[in-house]
């Protein structure tokens, strides 16, 4: 519903990259679900994201985040959208309560909720390279992103508790910046939380788009409906501390979600791409719940056609179909409805359609991951440098050997040492030609076999 109407806008009237269109429709559902949680025994799995588009300059980042998302939820539920670029200390006054409250007026002020979402095209105006305050962001964003039922935080003399914390962010930057943020910020559980949507340039765009209008379409007006029809089925939810609508996963979906990639993946990662790739299995999760809601009000709104006339569904069908949900009788058969869609199993479907998804970005991610830790991390060069001596005192069959009269390692071999991707170790291994220890990565036959290796200078 909120999936297909966003894609034909976005087709119809933008040229934004089509990776990009994929994260409006899952920052409008997960903001406003935020009562909504997928469940697998006793594990919970809130529906929150954490969105960070990396491309060049005018690629329609600040489109996607401010004129289309942001713009929508301001519309649907002002309170939804957290200020762009607050402090860690203003988010945790803003979304809880604190204790100093007179009892008198306490059941006033409580917030049953504390969700919203932050919507900024620049992670550097949110995390701050110099700022005094970018870790304690960090470590806020990085600790409510999984708090489940509570997030207590004491600031100064005042202590504060966040009820169901749901926080959502979607932000973005150019691939340059990211070698800005500190690397640490990668071991810190923050990066790896962040779901990297990257792409190179911006589509060309078509002679109608060049000329729609930039005002939204009857497309994105249903949007907006759908979404405050989404927040009022959710209501009775949303009004209480303790009730959750959750959605049940199968153990066959879930053993799907524990086996993609990661066995082929395993053995070539290191240790932050390790960490980053385990994330993602719980974006599979969040995913898969955001695709399972947006087919249940599907489900909801071809019921309400059927109510009594029944029509076909076009964007005209579905205002009026919205618009028949204000009579109360239906409205409670609609919303027993959506409830009882939502709840049905969750099954492979659903998991392989979002893990399709990632496995689309996966290259691009981990892409930069390796930018972020790049050749300013001196452990890292300290770390392979050891490992190329290592290897050669050792001088193992296949690991160190000569060709020419020269000695030559595989980056197979280095990768075996260090544990660091070998797609990683290239930006180190420049760092290393510059210091004279290694020459140029190049290629030679071994064993009738194709090599990349590198030449150790000393």
């Amino acid at each position: 519903m909120i999936i297909e109407l966003t894609q034909a806008y976005c087709k119809k009237y933008t040229y934004i990259p089509e990776r990009f269109v994929d994260t409006i429709y899952h920052n409008l559902i997960a903001p406003v679900a935020n009562s909504v949680e997928v469940s697998y025994g006793d594990a919970r799995f809130k529906l929150n994201i954490y969105t960070l588009l990396v491309a060049p300059s005018r690629t329609g980042k600040g489109k996607v985040i401010n004129e289309i998302t942001k713009e929508i939820l301001l519309n649907v539920n002002h309170g939804l959208v957290l200020s762009d670029e607050g402090t860690a200390e203003a988010y945790i006054k803003q979304l809880g309560n604190s204790e100093k409250l007179n009892e008198s007026n306490f059941m006033n002020e409580i917030k049953y909720k504390g969700a919203g979402i932050i919507c900024n095209d620049e992670i550097t105006s949110i995390i701050k390279p110099t700022a005094d305050y970018t870790k304690s962001m960090i470590e806020f964003l990085t600790g409510i992103y999984n708090a489940q039922s509570k997030y207590v935080k004491s600031l100064v003399n005042e202590k504060f508790t966040i009820n169901e914390p749901h926080v959502n962010l979607f932000t973005g930057t150019q691939l340059q910046k990211i070698s800005e943020l500190s690397q640490t910020n990668i071991f810190s559980g923050f990066f790896p939380r962040l779901n990297i949507v990257k792409v190179d340039e911006r589509p060309m765009p078509t002679e109608e788009q060049i000329v729609a209008p930039i005002k939204y379409s009857e497309e994105m007006k249903t949007v907006r409906q759908t979404l405050e029809r989404l927040t009022a089925l959710l209501d009775e939810f949303n009004s209480s501390i303790v009730n959750v609508l959750y959605i049940p996963i199968s153990a066959n979906a879930m053993k799907y979600i524990y086996t993609w990639d990661y066995n082929k993946l395993r053995n070539t990662l290191s240790t932050a791409e390790t960490i980053y790739l385990n994330t993602r299995r719980e974006f599979a999760i969040k995913y898969a719940g955001i695709f399972k809601i947006n087919k249940a009000l599907k489900d909801t709104i071809r019921f309400i056609l059927q109510q009594p006339e029944n029509e076909k569904i076009s964007i005209q069908s579905v205002n009026i179909a919205l618009d028949k949900v204000k009579d109360d009788t239906v409205w409670k058969k609609a919303s027993e409805h959506f409830y009882r869609n939502l709840v049905s199993e969750l099954d492979e479907s659903y998991v392989i359609q979002s893990t399709n998804y990632l496995d689309a970005i996966e290259k691009d991610a981990l892409e930069v991951i390796c930018t972020i830790m790049g050749t300013a991390d001196e452990k890292k060069l300290a770390l392979v440098k050891n490992a190329i001596h290592r290897i050669l005192a050792r001088n193992l069959e296949n690991e160190v050997f000569k060709f020419n009269d020269k000695h030559f390692v595989t980056l197979r071999a280095l990768q075996r040492s260090t544990g660091i991707m070998v797609k990683t170790l290239l930006p180190i291994i420049e760092g290393l030609k510059e210091e004279g220890v290694v020459e140029t990565v190049t290629t030679i036959q071994q064993k009738n076999r194709n090599v990349r290796v590198i030449e150790i200078s000393n």
